[in-house]
């Protein structure tokens, strides 16, 4: 006898607007906890019981409990951003691809094949843009002109 597929849990609808299940302490720790793992929003919504279109009223919600929940989406989006370019500049065990392959597909703007990378820089620094082009091709070398950039070096 085949099982019966589960079906996702239901959403609250609260008026029009579904409900603000962000403000579940759980929900919103296991769907962050997604997030800095690398997980798409949507995915990482959906591993919290949260469904995606209540996830997108959120993202566009002007609310100011939403607007906050959101601010820290994206501080646990950086947080991964970050672990991972640690991770490149102190990869011992020289295996950067993994760090670098998760990048480029969760930040494929910024470390997406066929990205300038020096212009990249030099459009988020307070620097000016370099005179000679900046070497990007290993992984340290990237960390090291990002860490330059923000210096202002």
């Amino acid at each position: 006898m085949a099982r019966k597929p589960k079906t996702p849990p239901k959403l609250e609808v609260v008026g029009r607007q579904p409900a603000r299940k962000h403000r579940d302490p759980v929900i919103r720790a296991t769907l962050l906890a997604g997030v800095r793992a690398g997980m798409p929003y949507e995915l990482a919504a959906l591993r919290a019981g949260v469904a995606r279109s209540a996830f997108t009223v959120w993202r566009n919600s002007t609310e100011p409990v939403d607007v906050e929940f959101m601010a820290e989406v994206e501080a646990a989006n950086a947080e991964m951003l970050f672990e991972c370019l640690e991770r490149l500049a102190d990869d011992k065990e020289k295996q950067w691809q993994r760090w670098a392959w998760k990048m480029e597909r969760r930040f494929p703007e910024h470390f997406g094949r066929g990205v300038d990378q020096a212009a990249l820089i030099a459009a988020n620094s307070n620097a000016p843009p370099p005179d000679d082009e900046v070497d990007v091709s290993t992984p340290e070398k990237l960390v090291e002109a990002i860490r330059r950039a923000a210096n202002g070096d």
